[in-house]
């Protein structure tokens, strides 16, 4: 059964198949660096850029948990 539905498969780079998420994911991934390199001019002893993952994590529960207008100003 059909139910009209097809399936598209896109090439290995093919950024331009969810434009929405694509955005997202920059948006995260160009933050996690700033975030990264202000923690270490604060506490440059201590934070490595082998934090980088943690810097991703917190970045991503950050936006999660930000409030919106166009959700209503709900996260």
């Amino acid at each position: 059964m059909n139910n009209d539905q097809n399936i598209i498969f896109c090439g290995v780079g093919a950024h331009h198949q969810n434009g929405v998420a694509e955005r997202y994911i920059r948006t995260i991934v160009e933050k996690a660096p700033t975030v990264l390199l202000n923690a270490h001019a604060r506490w440059s002893d201590m934070i490595d850029m082998e934090l980088w993952t943690f810097a991703f994590r917190h970045v991503v529960t950050k936006w999660n948990n930000t409030p919106r207008p166009d959700l209503a100003f709900k996260t």
